[in-house]
């Protein structure tokens, strides 16, 4: 994918929006090995490499990132769905890893 394509340069923004600290956005769990955790929406409260802590209507949970999937609301308002493989690792570590192909 080239870099100067409309297509290529979207997806470093997100990207850009994902490496970054992800506290403070909306999410949903929409795969996870936990069933009842499967459509839980909240706040991320905090992150560490390998773990998410939401805050929802009645409760903090924490999920394991890895092996689950993610519907995350970035601060523009759009929504992505995310596999939590990519996630792993803490903010200032994810920055550096290479985007991985869409």
């Amino acid at each position: 994918m080239k870099p100067n394509t409309g297509k290529a340069r979207k997806i470093l923004k997100i990207w850009g929006d994902l490496a970054t600290s992800i506290e403070g956005l909306p999410i949903e769990i929409l795969k996870c090995s936990s069933k009842e955790l499967e459509g839980v929406k909240g706040t991320i409260i905090s992150e560490t490499g390998n773990m998410i802590k939401v805050r929802t209507l009645k409760k903090d949970v924490s999920i394991q990132k890895k092996g689950n999937v993610f519907k995350i609301q970035l601060s523009d308002g759009s929504n992505y769905i995310i596999n939590g493989n990519v996630l792993s690792g803490l903010p200032e570590a994810r920055i550096k890893k290479r985007m991985l192909s869409w």
